[in-house]
């Protein structure tokens, strides 16, 4: 196991390496509640392996997604209702924690470097 920090620590480093990230304390906490994130209790808090939200730490609501991806393609016609449209159809997985939200690395890689959505509808659905 690696270095055990606490809610507010885990939070303020993933601010710290990425400062356009939706982990709050908040969201962080509700992963502990819903037992995606093992925690052990020490001195009355929860403490938790830091690798462990690192590995979320491209979390993105939509609107901060599609922000995110237009500044990296500035060509693109995505909009905030296409990117809504495929994240509440499944083909772009998410997490609804209050907000949806969804990982900088599916949306790069469904919609590709430029912009443009990789492979035919049925390809992306996993019909094929």
């Amino acid at each position: 196991m690696g270095r055990l920090v606490t809610i507010q620590q885990a939070a303020a480093v993933i601010k710290e390496k990425d400062s356009a990230t939706a982990l709050t304390p908040y969201i962080i906490r509700t992963y502990i509640w819903s037992g995606a994130i093992q925690t052990k209790m020490s001195g009355g808090k929860y403490k938790f392996d830091l690798a462990e939200v690192e590995k979320m730490n491209r979390m993105r609501t939509i609107p901060q997604a599609l922000k995110e991806f237009k500044t990296k393609n500035p060509d693109t016609a995505l909009t905030e209702y296409e990117l809504r449209k495929d994240v509440v159809s499944g083909v772009i997985p998410s997490q609804t924690l209050g907000k949806r939200l969804v990982s900088m690395d599916d949306v790069e890689n469904f919609y590709g470097a430029g912009g443009e959505k990789s492979g035919s509808s049925r390809e992306r659905k996993g019909l094929v």
